[in-house]
């Protein structure tokens, strides 16, 4: 029983230092981009990105939405399965052909 818990403990530290080893060489990776561009308008994405992120919490869209909206997603998730209401990218291009062109 004992082996069995070291092992465990073991097996989570090394992904957790491999984790921050990955998490590190991002954000050393995303610094050097930052530090190397120019382009104010991708830096401000990039501001709104992670600040948006940062306030995100885990099913707020879905708790933002009203009854109907709701309904509604549900019901396109359903037609997600049924293969009878897909459409063949020929068919949405032919669909579409005006605002293709």
């Amino acid at each position: 029983m004992a082996r069995i818990k070291v092992k465990r403990i073991k097996i989570e530290f090394i992904r957790t230092f491999s984790k921050s080893l990955d998490m590190a060489a991002i954000k050393e990776d995303l610094h050097k981009l930052i530090d190397t561009t120019n382009d104010e308008k991708l830096l401000e994405d990039i501001f709104m990105i992670l600040s948006s992120r940062r306030n995100y919490k885990e099913g707020s869209l879905w708790t933002s939405l009203t009854e109907a909206q709701k309904k509604e997603v549900l019901a396109s998730e359903s037609e997600i399965g049924n293969e009878s209401v897909w459409l063949s990218q020929e068919e949405m291009k032919r669909r579409n052909s005006k605002w293709l062109r």
